[in-house]
């Protein structure tokens, strides 16, 4: 009987590091896939914050011309109807 009888196989001194191994590379896979998923989530939310803030600028200037152009055109024509 020697001391051999206390351990596994020879086979399993293979496997058993070849599955930790498999594993953890795929966890680590995983982890850096779900950051790199995540990052682009916020990106992307980022962005769109980022164009609807522009596109309400816009459009206030937008707003702010077209009222200015409605009182410059009723300024206009108040002069037109004094003049005339």
């Amino acid at each position: 009987m020697g001391l051999h009888v206390f351990f596994p196989p020879r086979f399993y001194a293979i496997a058993i590091p070849t599955v930790l191994l498999v594993v953890f590379v795929g966890l680590v896979t995983l982890f850096i896939g779900m950051t790199m998923l995540k990052a682009a989530s916020a990106e992307k939310q980022k962005k769109k914050k980022e164009q609807e803030e522009k596109l309400a600028a816009v459009d206030a200037a937008v707003g702010m011309r077209l009222a200015a152009g409605r009182a410059g055109a009723s300024a206009v024509s108040k002069k037109k109807k004094k003049v005339t």
